[in-house]
């Protein structure tokens, strides 16, 4: 669309303006819709130059083969971890049951738009009625949604989740520990008589990691030993969340993680455990994966009582930065994150912040 300005000499300036509008269903099945911009996430994305193709599959099975293939075709070209490919196959999955719960695949396949969608919205109806969480919903729809968004841009099939809108999350009570409760879980660590000091120090590294130095659990996982330099206090972070490889960043520890990990360096050591990877399996010469962080969460919820899950240590690191008068800019370094509003998700205000604020207000009479 152009809008006219008109001036005070013989010519007129033409400036083009750029409208933005979810696109509408067309109004017969057959009718292929009009390509217009679509808004995504604050920003302006284009349709394809060309005309899109049905999502059209002979059978669930052959769905299923061209999802793997369309994974492993963006692992390779946008470099994605294998926590992302995880959470679209689990999105998919999820999908997928409503598909065969309802005996619905053939419908779905046969690549009538409009069915696709009123299809799509059961599967949102039937999650809700099974009382999956709003941010599992939101967390299901965002991976289909990228998933067909990635066969759109290799196979130029339409993408019927672009007619919908998100499901909204709201507003959720945050995940996070109080300062109190954090110094108690690891007080409980230190003091709980575990199989042997390697197993004490390597525990209390794990969380200490993740809420001292605000890595994710993904990253603790991954850490290298080399990436740890206890003598100037860094923390290297390769390849964290993020497209094309993740983002890489370095983490500052303060010194009682400094001593947290020079503690279990030694014992590590000790135990002669010579694998790249920083935190070491108990029983074996290698590192860990993701279960046992879970595991160790779940006994420490269940020993003290203490709700502690891994990303909510990420959130108390955020929150107690901000508690201590870091600044936003140099918070936003340490946790990763690219703008000042992922920030604000992470950063919580505690229970009596707001009236110790407000008290500060003060009149002469």
């Amino acid at each position: 669309m152009q809008q006219p300005v008109s001036g005070t000499g013989p010519l007129s300036i033409r400036i083009p303006v750029r409208v933005v509008q979810r696109p509408s269903l067309p109004k017969t099945p057959t009718q292929t819709p009009a390509l217009v911009p679509i808004p995504r996430s604050g920003r302006q994305t284009y349709a394809l130059p060309f005309t899109p193709l049905p999502l059209q599959f002979p059978s669930l099975e052959h769905l299923d083969r061209r999802v793997t293939e369309c994974l492993v075709h963006a692992q390779a070209v946008n470099g994605l971890t294998d926590a992302t490919c995880a959470w679209i196959r689990k999105s998919y999955a999820s999908f997928r049951r409503y598909l065969k719960a309802t005996q619905t695949e053939g419908l779905f396949l046969g690549g009538d738009i409009r069915r696709q969608v009123r299809i799509v919205e059961g599967w949102i109806a039937w999650l809700r009625l099974q009382e999956v969480s709003r941010v599992a919903i939101n967390t299901y729809w965002r991976g289909l949604r990228l998933l067909l968004r990635w066969m759109q841009e290799q196979d130029g099939t339409l993408n019927p989740l672009v007619y919908l809108q998100t499901p909204r999350i709201g507003r959720i009570l945050p995940r996070y520990l109080t300062k109190t409760s954090a110094e108690d879980m690891l007080t409980w660590l230190r003091n709980f008589p575990w199989g042997s000091p390697l197993e004490r120090t390597r525990n209390l590294s794990i969380i200490s990691l993740m809420l001292m130095a605000g890595l994710r659990r993904s990253e603790v996982v991954k850490l290298h030993f080399a990436d740890v330099n206890t003598a100037e206090g860094l923390i290297r972070v390769q390849g964290g969340k993020g497209r094309y490889g993740g983002k890489d960043r370095t983490c500052y520890m303060p010194p009682q993680l400094v001593e947290i990990l020079d503690a279990y360096i030694g014992e590590r050591s000790r135990a002669k455990r010579s694998h790249p990877e920083f935190i070491t399996d108990i029983r074996a010469n290698r590192g860990i994966g993701a279960e046992p962080v879970r595991r160790l969460c779940e006994r420490i919820s269940r020993e003290t009582g203490i709700q502690v899950r891994p990303h909510a240590l990420r959130h108390t690191y955020a929150t107690l930065l901000r508690m201590s008068g870091v600044p936003d800019r140099v918070a936003m370094d340490l946790l990763g994150h690219s703008s000042y509003a992922m920030l604000q998700r992470y950063s919580h205000v505690f229970t009596g912040e707001h009236q110790k604020e407000a008290s500060k207000l003060h009149f002469d009479l």
